[in-house]
């Protein structure tokens, strides 16, 4: 099991200097369920807010036979025009396997595509290269428009 979640807390698993109360409440939920957070130290922040803010309140949490078979987590803080960094890790889905964690994919996972809209998912798959300049317009007019909404 793979969970990459915006927590909106803050505590030393996941490399924030402190811990609030949000924070408390997700570390004894990752220890009720023996989850193991695998972000890493010495990555950019995972959330650059404005005025400066930044913290590491994004997560990616797993569990089973992944724990020893997840590696390069990293934060590209560049992929991405939003707030919160893009993250990315492998996974080796061949290691670590015990017999009766074999991974069968025919029984893991359904799908029902029949209403996929096929354009706006391809779209979806490649992230458009722009400028740092361009970047910045994006992020104005989409706070306008976000502030039009609320």
């Amino acid at each position: 099991m793979v969970i990459l979640r915006d927590l909106n807390a803050k505590s030393p698993l996941w490399h924030c200097p402190n811990t609030d109360k949000n924070g408390e409440k997700f570390e004894k939920l990752i220890e009720q369920h023996n989850l193991t957070v695998i972000n890493k130290e010495g990555q950019p922040p995972t959330f650059r807010g404005r005025a400066g803010v930044e913290s590491n309140i994004d997560v990616t949490l797993i569990k089973g036979y992944i724990c020893n078979s997840t590696f390069d987590w990293i934060v590209d803080e560049h992929a991405t025009t939003s707030a919160h960094g893009t993250v990315r890790f492998i996974i080796d889905m061949e290691k670590n396997q015990t017999n009766n964690e074999q991974l069968d994919l025919n029984n893991k996972f359904n799908y029902n595509v029949n209403k996929l809209n096929k354009k706006t998912f391809e779209e979806s798959l490649f992230l458009p290269q722009i400028e740092r300049w361009q970047s910045n317009r994006l992020n104005k007019q989409f706070r306008r428009s976000h502030k039009k909404c609320h």
